[in-house]
């Protein structure tokens, strides 16, 4: 990630990219991007690193002095491997996608499949639904307290985490 982004003597906020090269031995603990099973629970995992954020084309940006971004991704990474522990919980997560711009809506969009689409629960407010979101990811299953109650302890032992995650249910996916 570049910190010298600039255009026009305004800097441009950073997107982060995360991306592998090599060979896996084995693909049994991937998980789909896409829907894959319906009447599944949509949570959302969001870090909330930016302060003050109002939208595209040059608007204003501010960090949150507490946030560690890069820190979280590290933590998201720990988690997984901490949940691969549980076969049984590891197993019941359908699918996951990092949120970007168009929040939970457009990646909702991206991971509808031919046969599975997702409803969103009616009190979300839109204004959360559409709001563009940094480190932040979508994540399907069927045992949504049991996963609720595993991540909210892995992160509540995480100091840096403190304040600045919110973990919630937002939907369920549907047949289509």
């Amino acid at each position: 990630m570049s910190f010298y982004n600039e255009t026009e003597n305004q800097n441009i906020i950073s997107t982060p990219a995360t991306g592998l090269i090599g060979v896996r031995n084995d693909v049994e603990d991937l998980w789909s991007n896409q829907f894959t099973v319906s009447n599944d629970s949509i949570m959302t995992i969001k870090y909330n690193w930016v302060e003050s954020f109002i939208g595209r084309g040059g608007d204003e940006f501010r960090l949150n002095s507490e946030a560690h971004p890069d820190l979280f991704i590290l933590q998201l990474q720990q988690m997984s491997e901490e949940l691969k522990k549980d076969k049984d919980l590891f197993g019941s997560v359908s699918a996951i996608r990092s949120l970007a711009l168009g929040g939970v809506t457009a990646t909702l969009e991206k991971m509808r499949s031919e046969k599975i689409t997702s409803e969103i629960l009616p009190n979300l407010p839109e204004s959360e639904a559409v709001k563009d979101c940094f480190y932040g990811f979508v994540i399907t299953t069927n045992k949504e307290k049991a996963l609720m109650n595993f991540l909210n302890n892995y992160f509540s032992n995480l100091p840096e985490a403190k304040g600045l995650l919110k973990i919630e249910v937002v939907g369920a996916t549907r047949d289509r």
